[in-house]
């Protein structure tokens, strides 16, 4: 990977490439009032030809119109603060409508000064939308590529109901001439992408007109203001994408460049740097079964026997500020990676039937990742605690310090790959931290929530899926 990114700065340096690609950047918002001049600043930066680039920036009118339902959090939430609710189960109860960095800084100062944070609130739900934003920093900022501001219509509807909004509209404008050589890559509000990165989407298409090409993500954007343990969750998330699925990618791919039709199969997509080949893409859509799009799509092109290919350079992005934000977020990835229904039929329909063994092992590899996922915390709960109710001392010491060497292992090893990126001087640097054994168990929080609603027949609540 150091390598290719060597590779990609010298031709960059030498004005050596000549793209034979377009592309097409999606940036589905919904509430990132904060977002917007920063990723248009990050995708200005981007090193590519300016005719070969358009920008998408997409909004929803479901931002538009919740003006009424904020209005109501906003009379709960002070109610509960003049109660003088200050806690976790406030925290929790009211994140699912406000950012819990916000919620607790509004705690704090509420004690003091009342009266302000109760204006500054109120203020807050009144400020301009991600629209009006996004249509002030385009006017103000002097912008490379042509953009294109596309607005969803709907109330209803998710980031994939967006996208394909999107794709309907530049397909009725015909802006997309050629679609076997048109990507359309899809960027989250949080995401910063590497400077090179499109140069090494089009140098990587150049070789292989894929399907799909996969910029992975480096979970270490703005994490100054995080607490010990999600700064510890932003390097284990970073991890999982660094010694997990960049690795994992690489071996299914090599198992279809030889032809294996029944090799390992369970992959998916990632939302925040994705690049999705337009001519299967116009066909298929984004998947709106589920509240994340990525995922399905990834286990449908494996199935498909479609290669996606990894990028040699990385989308510096964020993770949730606090464990609640976590817990939710885990359990919306989770209901993604839980349809087994919809990718296999896509597989069939806008591709060819996959083969029967690859489809059985497909089911059998995503059931047991969700088992896994799941089953993980509590299981290890379960066995630590047998072991120290039955005195089993000696055990119980052997399996603290397996989840010690672990986590310690996960850390250094990211640690060491992370070292060698060309960026490297630019990732923030912090001491292993004990709190990393506790990670597998809060992981499973979010899945066994999600179980426990389907259990009792509850609909998941509506979150915004844009990130």
């Amino acid at each position: 990977m150091v390598e290719q990114q060597q590779s990609i700065q010298e031709l960059e340096a030498n004005e050596n490439h000549v793209p034979c690609i377009k592309i097409i950047l999606f940036l589905p918002m919904l509430g990132e009032q904060e977002n917007v001049a920063p990723l248009l600043a990050a995708i200005n930066a981007l090193s590519f030809s300016v005719d070969r680039v358009l920008v998408v920036p997409i909004t929803t009118e479901r931002e538009e119109v919740t003006q009424l339902q904020k209005e109501k959090a906003v009379e709960a939430l002070v109610k509960d603060l003049k109660a003088g609710h200050r806690g976790n189960v406030f925290l929790w109860k009211h994140s699912s409508n406000f950012a819990t960095h916000r919620l607790q800084s509004w705690a704090k100062d509420f004690l003091t000064k009342p009266q302000v944070v109760e204006n500054t609130i109120k203020q807050f739900i009144k400020r301009p939308s991600t629209k009006d934003i996004i249509e002030q920093v385009i006017k103000e900022i002097d912008f490379r590529f042509p953009i294109l501001h596309i607005h969803y219509p709907n109330i209803h509807g998710n980031k994939a109901s967006q996208m394909n909004y999107a794709l309907n509209v530049l397909s009725e404008q015909g802006r997309i001439t050629t679609p076997d050589s048109t990507y359309i890559g899809v960027y989250d509000a949080d995401s910063r992408p590497s400077r090179l990165s499109l140069i090494a989407l089009s140098i990587a298409a150049n070789k292989e007109r894929s399907a799909a090409f996969q910029q992975y993500p480096v979970y270490l954007q703005d994490t100054d203001n995080l607490d010990l343990f999600m700064k510890n969750e932003a390097w284990l998330q970073t991890a999982r994408s660094v010694c997990i699925e960049i690795p994992r990618q690489l071996q299914i791919n090599a198992e279809l460049t030889q032809g294996k039709r029944y090799g390992r199969t369970f992959t998916y997509c990632i939302g925040h740097g994705e690049f999705l080949r337009a001519d299967w893409l116009l066909k298929a859509g984004f998947p709106e079964s589920t509240p994340i799009d990525d995922l399905p799509t990834g286990i449908m092109l494996s199935l498909a026997e479609q290669k996606i290919v990894p990028l040699p350079f990385f989308d510096f992005c964020s993770v949730p500020n606090h464990i609640f934000d976590f817990i939710r977020q885990s359990a919306t990835w989770f209901e993604g990676q839980s349809d087994y229904k919809h990718p296999y039929e896509r597989a069939a329909i806008y591709f060819s039937s996959p083969a029967k063994f690859r489809h059985i092992r497909g089911l059998f590899e995503q059931a047991m990742a969700n088992i896994l996922w799941a089953a993980t915390g509590p299981m290890r709960i379960l066995v630590l605690l047998v072991t120290l109710l039955t005195g089993m001392w000696l055990i119980a010491g052997a399996i603290i310090g397996f989840f010690f060497l672990e986590a310690w292992t996960r850390w250094s090893l990211t640690r060491l790959l992370l070292d060698s990126h060309l960026y490297s001087d630019d990732l923030p640097r912090w001491p292993f931290a004990l709190s990393s054994v506790t990670r597998p168990f809060l992981k499973s929080v979010g899945p066994c929530l999600y179980l426990l609603r389907k259990l009792v027949a509850s609909e998941t609540s509506g979150y915004k899926t844009e990130r």
